[in-house]
Order: structure tokens, then C-alpha cells, then sequence
């Protein structure tokens, strides 16, 4: 009897060694899935670390595009307003000269309509 008892404590044994083993393989698949998985996750990070980079690199070109544009913009407001200042003289001064046309084909007239009575005086003397 002693010995089935033995035999039946080693079969319990075995049978306990067995399901430990069992355990210790599902431990370390399990393991081996949690490594795989923090690798890929860590890949992951890693490319939105090289998409956040180059988000990054296109922010900086497009801000810099945007003052480049801004600057090019207060140039064309400038030339702008100087056109404005230049065609308002202009139209100033042309208005001064039609004014000044003006009085000397007046004095023209006047001068043509005295050399007319001039020469007339002239002949009937």
C-alpha cells in the first residue's frame, strides 16, 4: 500500500510538473507576444516621431513662404501707393496746365483780336 500511496504522490507530482510546464510555455508565449507587441508599438512611435518631423519641416516652409508673401504684398502696396500719389500729381498738374493753355490761347485771342484792329487802323489810314 505504501507503495501504490508513493506511486500516487509521483503520478500527482508528474502530473503537477506537467501542468507547470504547461503554464510556463503559455507564460512565455505570452511573453514572447508582449515583446513583439512593445517592438511594433515602439515602431509606431517611431514613425509618428518621422511624421511629427517632417509636419514640422513643411510648418516651417509654409510660414516662411507666408512672410516671403507678406513682404512681397506690403512692396505691392507700396508701389501701389505710390502710383496713387503719382497719378494724382499728375492729374494736378495736368489740370495746372490746361489752366495755363487755357489763359494763354486767351491772351491769343486777345492779342489776335488787337493786331486785327491794328492792321485794320493800318489800312483805313
Amino acid at each position: 500500500e505504501r507503495l501504490w500511496q508513493f506511486r500516487t504522490e509521483a503520478e500527482a507530482a508528474q502530473g503537477a510538473m506537467t501542468d507547470q510546464s504547461a503554464s510556463i510555455e503559455q507564460l512565455s508565449h505570452a511573453l514572447e507576444e508582449e515583446k513583439q507587441a512593445h517592438a511594433e508599438a515602439a515602431m509606431q512611435l517611431q514613425d509618428a516621431a518621422a511624421q511629427l518631423a517632417e509636419a514640422e519641416l513643411q510648418k516651417g516652409k509654409a510660414e516662411a513662404e507666408v512672410q516671403a508673401l507678406s513682404r512681397k504684398l506690403a512692396q505691392l502696396q507700396s508701389t501701389l501707393q505710390l502710383e496713387s500719389v503719382a497719378r494724382g500729381h499728375a492729374e494736378s498738374t495736368q489740370g495746372s496746365l490746361l489752366e495755363q493753355l487755357a489763359e494763354k490761347a486767351s491772351e491769343t485771342e486777345a492779342l489776335k483780336a488787337r493786331l486785327s484792329v491794328a492792321e485794320a487802323k493800318q489800312q483805313s489810314t
